[in-house]
This record gives C-alpha cells, structure tokens and sequence, in this order.
C-alpha cells in the first residue's frame, strides 16, 4: 500500500506541472488547390508571445493542383488581445507532393497566419492559411496553399 501511495505522491507534482504548462492541440480541415486537407499540430508554449512545436498536414491532390504530405517544426508568434490571438507560423520541413504528372519530396519553409477565437476556456476556433514552399525540389517556390478552419485545445 505505501508503494502506491509513494507512486501517487511523486507523479502529483508531474500532472499538476503539466496542468499549468500552456501547450495546444490544433486542428485543420480545409482546402488546399487540389483538394481537402487535414492535419494537426501540436505547440508548447515557449514564451507568453510565441510558442514552438510540430506539425504533419495531408493535402488532396488532383488534376485542380497539387497535394501531398507535409511534416516538420515550427515557431509561432502570437498577438492576444480581448480573446482573439492573432499568430504568424514559421516553420521549416518536409514536404512530399504530387501531381498529376509526378511526385517528389521538396525541404523548404512554412509560412502561415491565422486568428482563432476563444470560445471556452480551453477551446479556440479560428481560421489559418498555410503556404508551403520549396528550396530543394523541382519546382522551387510556393509548392502549396491552403486555407484551413483551425479548432485549438488547450491542455
């Protein structure tokens, strides 16, 4: 018995830290230019304005545009004020898009903004746009755009 009552005595000050860390589960769904898209990021808060974490996005592809998978890490400023947090994604990673006529693997940045509303304490929803390029693929530049309704959780 005092096994377990020393168990729970050590992992009380773990959950209560991890109930006072910031850190946010967000949701995508939208539409990128070849169809929908879907994805999740996860953000632990660095900072009281910014915050750092990962992200993985999948993209529809279609004869309309390209798609693909995207994952990789990101920095993300952010302006609160009166329940509105307005952020700016910076992020850099890997990219796996197609197209009709071909498919390859791109590394480049992300760049994103967006604003989410609080609805609840720990839910905020909002609207993103992402835009992912590349530096090291065939073709360079902007690869993919999406615009996405993001629904944020708190932990």
């Amino acid at each position: 018995m005092w096994k377990v009552l020393a168990f729970l005595g050590l992992m009380l000050p773990a959950v209560a830290s991890a109930k006072k860390s910031k850190s946010y589960v967000n949701g995508y769904f939208g539409y990128g230019q070849g169809g929908i898209a879907i994805g999740a990021d996860y953000e632990m808060k660095w900072d009281k304005v910014a915050g750092w974490g990962g992200y993985l996005l999948s993209y529809g592809s279609s004869d309309t545009g390209p798609g693909g998978l995207a994952v990789g890490g990101f920095l993300r400023p952010h302006i609160r004020k009166k329940g509105y947090d307005l952020h700016l994604t910076a992020g850099f990673g890997l990219l796996n898009y197609e197209t009709q006529a071909e498919s390859s693997t791109a590394l480049g940045p992300l760049i994103g903004f967006g604003c989410t509303k609080k609805i609840t304490k720990d839910i905020y929803i909002g609207l993103d746009s992402m835009h992912h390029y590349g530096w090291f693929s065939e073709p360079t530049g902007i690869l993919i755009n999406s615009g996405l309704l993001t629904v944020r959780y708190r932990l």
